[in-house]
């Protein structure tokens, strides 16, 4: 048997089906050279393409050669080039439409220094590379040399290969989110002092995740908001008629307050507030004393996240 050389009938003349014989079937009697080279040629020029592209020779001796080309993932697979921010993608078979549920195989071309990377898939137009949840990916996500599973979604390219920043956020939902600090401060008589970062002999220990807690202002980050439980109290430690007062301020106002009981030996006075955050929210904490001097309170914030 003669080597095949795929496709069938590449030189020869041929027509294609109509619509009846597509509709109907090929008509009965004598075979119509014509219309079978057609058909030939165009079935086996699909195999050998599929073949050639997987980087394999048509060979006539090997039945399982389709499918070893498609075994190969040849056709799916390219090494990016461009930019850290700017990926050219020019697999070996080109895409020849971008169309949702497309899968490709990727080997980014440099790190990321940016969160708005595009990729221009056969010259076809940038599409933006997204997180496999539709986000953007963090600076320094996409790291140069490595291989990227990405499918079409339809409007992006999403990226279904976990990344550093998801494991950063799957760290921070897994692990208690709060802190807790030491506050003091010589406060003036009668006056609504907001505490500052020096109030706070350094700002305490916490594990805040994406949220921050900086100058005296906790600030909610989008990973880790949600509901919260605040409490933030003060002491007085010298007269017994001392009256201490103490508030939790946010965005929309106050969220909640406390007054001291008099004619202690230490009053005290705790503001508490149960509230769901979303990303930017911040809290800022206030104190007033009365007395009829400054005299310095001491007191302590906590912060504890309850969940999403």
């Amino acid at each position: 048997m003669a080597a095949i050389n795929l496709p069938f009938a590449a030189s020869a003349t041929k027509r294609a089906p109509n619509a009846d014989e597509l509709a109907n079937g090929f008509p009965c009697g004598d075979a119509d050279k014509q219309l079978f080279d057609w058909l030939e040629w165009w079935l086996t020029g699909q195999i050998a393409t599929a073949i050639t592209e997987g980087g394999l020779t048509v060979d006539s001796a090997l039945l399982p050669r389709l499918a070893q080309a498609i075994q190969s993932g040849k056709s799916t697979y390219a090494v990016a080039t461009g930019t850290a921010n700017a990926w050219v993608v020019a697999p070996s078979l080109a895409v020849p439409a971008y169309a949702a549920g497309r899968v490709l195989n990727v080997i980014a071309p440099a790190t990321n220094t940016s969160t708005t990377v595009n990729a221009d898939i056969s010259g076809l137009g940038n599409r933006r590379v997204k997180k496999s949840d539709g986000s953007d990916p963090a600076v320094g996500d996409l790291v140069a040399g490595r291989v990227y599973a990405t499918i079409d979604d339809g409007t992006n390219i999403r990226i279904l290969t976990p990344l550093p920043s998801d494991a950063v956020a799957a760290v921070a939902a897994a692990a208690p989110v709060g802190g807790n600090w030491i506050w003091s401060q010589n406060l003036a008589n009668n006056v609504i002092t907001t505490l500052t970062g020096s109030a706070y002999g350094g700002e305490g220990a916490a594990n805040l995740g994406d949220s921050t807690f900086s100058g005296g202002i906790l600030t909610f980050g989008a990973q880790t908001a949600g509901l919260w439980l605040i409490s933030f109290s003060g002491v007085s430690v010298s007269a017994t008629t001392d009256l201490f007062l103490s508030n939790i301020f946010n965005n929309s106002g106050s969220l909640g307050a406390a007054t001291a009981q008099t004619s202690q030996s230490a009053p005290s006075g705790t503001a508490i507030t149960v509230k769901r955050f979303v990303a930017g929210d911040n809290m800022r904490f206030t104190a007033r004393q009365i007395v009829g001097a400054s005299q310095v309170i001491s007191g302590r914030l906590n912060a504890v996240r309850l969940g999403a």
